[in-house]
């Protein structure tokens, strides 16, 4: 776990938001073998929101392959996937903690909606 990882498991902890981290890689793509050839383990998965949490500390312009496994995610295995880039991870972790629920509730609302 990354530091980025660990705020934000605190920040969840704070918030009493149930986590389990890494429970699950989804298989993206195959090869002829049928063995995985491009897999996605988000970070956290959050049980009661049914949501799944992507950290990454990188810029968000240079998130275009992680955001990639989150859209394949979403439309092959029909999850809710949520990317926190670097400035969502910095709301949220300095949030107080009204706030940093609002923060992660409408982005798990917006992360739905753009799963249909």
């Amino acid at each position: 776990m990354n530091d980025a990882e660990r705020n934000v498991a605190r920040q969840l902890d704070k918030l009493r938001v149930e986590w389990i981290y890494e429970p699950t890689t989804f298989i993206l793509e195959t090869r002829e073998d049928g063995n995985c050839a491009v897999g996605f383990t988000p970070d956290f998965y959050l049980p009661k929101l049914d949501l799944y949490l992507e950290v990454t500390e990188a810029r968000q312009a240079n998130t275009t392959r992680k955001s990639r496994k989150a859209r394949l995610a979403r439309e092959i295995h029909g999850i809710t996937v949520l990317v926190f880039y670097r400035r969502d991870v910095e709301a949220f972790v300095e949030a107080r903690a009204r706030r940093a629920k609002q923060i992660l509730l409408c982005a798990a609302d917006a992360a739905r909606a753009s799963s249909f």
